[in-house]
């Protein structure tokens, strides 16, 4: 079992929530975050939450679900992001559960 974690903008809400469904992902916790980029620049990922200094309104999206699931959820983020080059990517990471009761 893995924690699918997804990050993008809201603009972005209906394609991953496409993308969830593609992969299989059908129950999922969503929540609103504010990202911030501050002017110093520290490479995290190419910035997580926006292109630019600033704030960006973004939305998260988790859900614990089979290896298959989550690896496929991320294939697809992949083909996405590559397909439709924007300045704010989506972001897809993978956590390992340890255990669950």
């Amino acid at each position: 079992m893995k924690m699918l974690m997804v990050l993008g903008l809201h603009e972005d809400e209906t394609r991953i929530t496409e993308i969830l469904k593609e992969a299989g992902v059908t129950i999922y916790s969503r929540f609103n975050t504010t990202g911030s980029v501050g002017n110093d620049k520290v490479a995290l990922s190419d910035e997580w939450f926006a292109a630019t200094a600033g704030q960006a309104n973004s939305i998260a999206y988790f859900s614990f679900v089979e290896d298959q699931r989550a690896a496929n959820a991320l294939a697809l983020i992949k083909k996405v992001n590559d397909d439709n080059q924007t300045q704010n990517a989506i972001h897809g990471f993978i956590v390992p559960v340890e255990a669950e009761f």
